[in-house]
């Protein structure tokens, strides 16, 4: 018996010491699932609002439209959101390089996943860099923005996000944008932070958060006066979007071993006990 209780403290201390999980990728399914469910499968009920600097953009989200995810403004920072009109806005930038952005007309967005990717409506995949610095610029920690006056930051950021994904990514980084060169102090190698980003993957520089293009098109009362597109939707500006989502946790081999000792010590003092304990008489 004494055997057997060491066995089990051991083991109990190995793994209150040594057992590990290891984080693997995030778990957004669900969270795109719940974000793309409002409104009866359209998705965030927002308005475009004009900022007195343009490329930031106001994204009011009215809370009499909206039954919204306890989760959804929990990446952002005091910096890039607030109240408006007695309702909750972020700040967002554009990624779509000619659609217009029609202010204070009320618009519905979706999440963007699929593939493994998240993609404008022109069908542009996001790349990591541009994934980094809005989740930064979002969580209010990128270095080298003026959050309190943005005019110059702001348009440094909305030409790194085009050049990026309309123009060469080669020449946004020679030509030493600023955020450009913040990302290369962090790895030097321009295909690192121009490959396809996937929200899904837990990125080192990004940590536990999924950026996505928010794919914009128009409540359905909504009618082109032009006599061109008419209906439910049109071709207008995507944006960005940033969530904090938990990593899915996977035990470590050595784990799983220790748990498998556990189960053994347990089992083998079981039937210790029931061979050397007397029968009771009944």
């Amino acid at each position: 018996m004494r055997r057997y209780h060491q066995l089990l403290t051991v083991t109990l201390l190995m793994m209150m010491s040594g057992a590990n999980a290891a984080f693997a990728d995030l778990s957004v399914a669900p969270y795109v699932d719940e974000f793309n469910a409002m409104n009866n499968g359209k998705g965030l009920y927002y308005i475009a609002r004009a900022n007195a600097y343009p490329d930031e953009i106001y994204i009011e989200a009215p809370s009499n439209h909206n039954v919204f995810p306890n989760w959804i403004w929990d990446a952002y920072d005091a910096k890039t959101s607030g109240t408006m009109n007695g309702n909750f806005f972020f700040k967002s930038f554009c990624v779509e390089q000619s659609s217009p952005v029609i202010w204070d007309l009320p618009t519905y967005g979706q999440t963007d996943y699929a593939n493994n990717k998240t993609t404008t409506t022109s069908n542009n995949s996001l790349y990591l860099g541009i994934a980094l610095l809005y989740k930064e610029y979002a969580t209010g920690t990128l270095p080298g923005y003026d959050y309190v006056n943005p005019r110059y930051s702001s348009s440094a950021l909305q030409a790194f996000i085009n050049g990026v994904l309309y123009g060469s990514a080669v020449s946004v980084f020679q030509q030493h944008n600023q955020f450009a060169d913040y990302l290369m102090t962090l790895n030097g190698d321009i295909a690192h932070w121009t490959q396809i980003y996937d929200p899904n993957t837990r990125y080192d520089e990004i940590g536990d958060y999924s950026v996505f293009v928010l794919r914009t098109g128009l409540p359905a009362s909504y009618i082109d006066g032009t006599g061109g597109k008419g209906g439910t939707e049109l071709d207008l500006q995507d944006v960005l979007y940033v969530m904090k989502c938990p990593p899915s946790v996977v035990p470590e081999p050595a784990s799983l071993a220790l748990w498998g000792l556990l189960g053994l010590g347990i089992g083998g003092y079981a039937r210790f006990r029931r061979k050397t304990l007397p029968l009771k008489s009944v």
